[in-house]
């Protein structure tokens, strides 16, 4: 099995033939060329998720060095890091932004009017999270597109994984990134008043307990993880209701099954396809024998569509029992989950009831910089019967 077959144009738009043949031929499989081990099934993926004391988040060893981003970090650090956002992304504060998300989903498919054709995640699944994270972190928004241009950079380290000249390519893209954001956060540092109203005024306090690089980290991670995993979730989502055009009526007769729709999407698409952990002990898996200081690479989206778990895992089912692991499980499980589920459900809710029929050129879809992801970067969207005048006046209220 080649697991360079991975990361081609077609299995980033579709990897799941080849999650499959990997799950039934070695679900735990070492790559040579990654120096890294490949986990494939929802088991032996759970597990090392889970199992923090054995497969540890902080990467260090010859190959792989990862940056200090709350993600790559074990206990003590991590519940540290973790504690200083974590008031900022429960429900409760969450739910504050469900207003201004409604208003500025109407906004955007009232600013449709006219167009037949449009790139969907610039028009309408993208803008959403930038403004939701922006407003939490409190980002001005003139700085929004700045900090999109440093995400896709953050993102492209996925590809230092594969080595070779794109590897070398996507740290220096990262570098220049780095210095640009030390530069920006340092004006901000500068700047800010004695409020603390958003989440950057509470890392750039001298009390906050974080160190430069922490802070870098912490930023790096937010606007990163904070909306282009949720824009792929979305974009995901209406790329499943162009497949599976049932899911409007389902939904529009009971809409309880909004949520399910973002939870099987979640599941049969899911926004980010794998993670990394380090083994810190010997342990064995599925038989193999892993040694400590090893990369382990447990691949979410395959693991979503395991059959010994999920029944025809291929088919999309909205009346189905979640088990999936698209937020991770264990210590590092989501911490913005709810904010996402919130994006997601606000977002396809006015889609579905203001486009009326629509149709995706899917010969137009350009995967997203990290390789670790799953979505589109751009998808050419066609409103075949744009909704009434009504509706376009009720969205422009």
């Amino acid at each position: 099995m080649n697991l360079q077959q991975l990361f081609s144009p077609s299995a980033r738009k579709n990897p799941y033939d080849l999650y499959q043949a990997f799950r039934e031929s070695d679900p735990v499989f070492y790559s040579e060329d990654f120096n890294a081990w490949f986990v494939f099934d929802h088991a032996h993926v759970k597990r090392v998720l889970s199992d923090h004391s054995i497969f540890g988040s902080a990467l260090d060893n010859e190959y792989h060095k990862s940056p200090l981003w709350m993600v790559f970090t074990d206990p003590p650090l991590h519940a540290r890091l973790r504690s200083t956002v974590s008031s900022a992304l429960i429900a409760k504060k969450v739910q504050t932004l469900s207003l201004p998300l409604k208003q500025l989903s109407a906004d955007l498919i009232a600013s449709l009017k006219g167009f037949t054709a449009m790139d969907l995640v610039s028009s309408y699944s993208g803008p959403l999270p930038i403004f939701a994270i922006s407003q939490l972190m409190g980002l001005p928004q003139e700085d929004w597109t700045r900090c999109k241009l440093w995400s896709e950079s953050i993102l492209g380290l996925s590809r230092v994984v594969q080595g070779g000249p794109d590897a070398q390519v996507a740290s220096d893209r990262y570098r220049s990134a780095r210095t640009e954001i030390a530069d920006y956060l340092s004006g901000m540092k500068s700047r800010r008043g004695a409020q603390v109203s958003s989440i950057l005024d509470h890392l750039l306090l001298d009390d906050a307990g974080l160190s430069w690089d922490e802070v870098l980290g912490m930023f790096e991670l937010l606007i990163s993880a904070g909306h282009e995993t949720t824009t792929n979730l979305i974009s995901n989502a209406i790329v499943c209701l162009f497949e599976n055009p049932w899911i409007r009526q389902e939904v529009q007769n009971d809409p309880d099954l909004l949520e399910a729709w973002v939870d099987e999407t979640l599941r049969f698409m899911s926004p980010v396809q794998y993670m990394y952990r380090m083994t810190k002990l010997p342990t064995s898996l599925n038989g193999h024998q892993l040694k400590p200081q090893q990369l382990v690479i447990p691949v979410i989206g395959s693991a979503n569509r395991d059959p010994l778990v999920f029944d025809e895992p291929d088919v999309f089912k909205l009346r189905r029992k979640a088990d999936h692991l698209a937020f991770g499980h264990g210590i590092h499980y989501c911490l913005g989950s709810s904010l996402a589920r919130l994006e997601a459900k606000v977002a396809l809710k006015t889609f579905i009831e203001h486009i009326s029929d629509f149709e995706l050129e899917m010969d137009s879809y350009e995967p997203n910089p990290g390789l670790h992801t799953l979505g589109p970067r751009r998808l050419l969207m066609r409103i075949k019967e744009p909704a009434g005048q009504g509706m376009w006046n009720h969205c422009g209220k």
